[in-house]
């Protein structure tokens, strides 16, 4: 009897140890599996940041932007229909796309429409100014007899602001920053109406 009291203490004291040991494994467990959540978490977050950089650089590439930040000319054009002068500046706080163009020019002609789409897709944050540097009215009146434009369209005849922005081929934008800088200037036509212009143009103002 003395024996087998023996061996049931002997028991019991073999078994304490082991409730310690359960406590530390789940410890351990629950600090591996978290340290894994944050290994996942951070592979996921540099794999999103290098998505966007490499977003950020095919925009760019499709941009084709030339950036040299400069005070924006104090210019003025005559606004189209009508005979009121319009600075070429922001407009009540929003960006500006400083555009010019001609009818005459056939690539302007044909990037019209995707001027259109990008004034309605950013029409919020970005005013597009449409400079024409046609020497009469009847030209305009020809190209938009179908439609009338949903951008802000604007005369220079005798080229006094585009000659003021340097313009020497067209088209030309410049993208304008509420406080009147030249923040990125696009020589020759551009598709305003892809994903990537817009992307490129918000990324531009959000800086």
């Amino acid at each position: 009897m003395t024996r087998n009291v023996v061996e049931r203490t002997k028991g019991v004291a073999n078994k304490g140890p082991s409730a310690p040991r359960f406590i530390v494994g789940r410890r351990v467990k629950a600090a591996f599996f978290w340290c894994v959540c944050g290994l996942f978490a951070l592979l996921a977050g540099y794999q999103t940041h290098k998505r966007l950089q490499a977003n950020r650089l095919r925009a760019r590439a499709h941009m084709r932007p030339l950036v040299r930040s400069a005070e924006a000319p104090l210019v003025t054009a005559r606004q189209w229909p009508g005979e009121g002068q319009v600075a070429l500046a922001p407009q009540e706080g929003k960006w500006a796309l400083v555009h010019f163009w001609a009818t005459w020019c056939a690539v302007c002609r044909a990037e019209m429409p995707s001027l259109r789409h990008l004034q309605t897709r950013l029409g919020n944050q970005l005013t597009v100014l449409a400079v024409a540097v046609d020497a009469d009215t009847s030209s305009m009146e020809e190209f938009f007899a179908d439609s009338r434009p949903s951008m802000r369209i604007l005369l220079d005849p005798k080229r006094q602001a585009s000659d003021r922005y340097g313009v020497r081929r067209f088209p030309e934008s410049f993208l304008v920053s509420p406080q009147g800088r030249i923040r990125v200037r696009f020589s020759g036509p551009r598709d305003w109406s892809s994903a990537l212009a817009a992307g490129y143009l918000q990324d531009v103002m959000r800086q």
